[in-house]
């Protein structure tokens, strides 16, 4: 039980992998809350949106004793204002762009002067919260995920950042031409190494420390540039956590 010295929380039990922090005292709109347990994420004009804590029922308690336990991605209207409760994993979609609530489908968003777009490519879709209740809106977009041809070959060059590779000692390299077939995308990078580097015409372009997943570099970076991937071997003499 949580107890703040002026409000006592409800018994709640905290699993997994979670991090979030519990509203007390709360002025909304003139309505003391007087503690919630849900994540407080914003305020679009006399609306409040929260996030549900997975594992963790969401309720709403204002000073007078009222007491609201929404399901989650619902409504509950509070005198003069809303609350709407998202599920935690909408809610990490969550964007407030230009003064108004927009939630990705699993998918980053963000505004331009020609409207919504997503940071992954293809098709996306997103919900748009209009005062009273969200409207869903769909977007078509070509795409064409770019291939990658890996090729080993002899050092072509010295690489001019070679310190990056030498961290808690010398270690041998290996390097690979890489061909892209286009612009979309990201290229997927699956070796296991220690440090990585990718020079385009001579320039580095991107870099990388192994951590136990495939690097992804987009495609755009590498098409029509003679590009090369040079990776350090990768040893057991650090502590890491992959």
């Amino acid at each position: 039980m949580i107890d703040t010295g002026i409000v006592e929380f409800p018994p709640i039990d905290v699993c997994g992998d979670v991090s979030f922090l519990l509203p007390f005292r709360m002025d909304l709109s003139g309505n003391l809350l007087e503690y919630a347990t849900a994540q407080p994420l914003c305020r679009v004009g006399d609306t409040c949106f929260f996030a549900a804590i997975d594992g963790i029922e969401a309720e709403y308690c204002f000073a007078g004793g009222a007491c609201f336990r929404p399901e989650a991605d619902s409504v509950i209207e509070v005198n003069n204002m809303q609350i709407v409760t998202l599920s935690w994993e909408r809610a990490r979609f969550v964007r407030k762009l230009s003064g108004r609530l927009y939630i990705g489908n699993n998918c980053d968003i963000y505004a331009c002067e020609d409207g919504i777009h997503a940071v992954q490519d293809g098709d996306f879709s997103y919900d748009v919260w209009n005062g009273s209740a969200f409207e869903h809106v769909a977007v078509k977009r070509a795409f064409t995920q770019a291939k990658a041809l890996f090729e080993a070959v002899p050092e072509p060059f010295a690489p001019p950042y070679a310190e990056e590779f030498c961290l808690g000692g010398a270690r041998d390299r290996t390097w690979k031409k890489i061909t892209v077939s286009g612009t979309e995308g990201f290229v997927e990078i699956p070796d296991w190494y220690d440090a990585a580097q990718i020079y385009a015409d001579g320039v580095l372009v991107a870099d990388n420390f192994y951590y136990g997943e495939p690097w992804r570099v987009p495609a755009k970076l590498l098409l029509g540039k003679t590009c090369y991937l040079v990776m350090s071997e990768l040893r057991n003499d650090f502590y890491r956590e992959f």
